[in-house]
């Protein structure tokens, strides 16, 4: 657990996951439908995939605020010691 937390404080990581999420967002409306599908099933499925992804971006971003969070208030908390 350790190690997620020092990884999810990495503005390297965060940048990551930012250009992996654009992505898999932006993908669906570059990539053109060439299945045989009817159209509504499609529009099911795209929702299912967005619901899915936004999902996990919004875990993530809880992740990262709680681990950035705890820096801040670590930090608070020793300012005051020190007076």
């Amino acid at each position: 657990m350790a190690k997620l937390k020092k990884l999810f404080k990495q503005t390297e990581f965060q940048l990551l996951l930012f250009c992996v999420f654009f992505i898999l967002i932006c993908l669906p409306y570059l990539v053109f439908q060439t299945s045989t599908q009817s159209v509504n099933m499609y529009d099911i499925d795209m929702f299912k995939y967005f619901f899915i992804v936004w999902g996990v971006v919004i875990v993530l971003l809880i992740f990262v605020s709680r681990n950035l969070g705890e820096d801040s208030k670590n930090k608070f908390t020793h300012d005051e010691g020190d007076n």
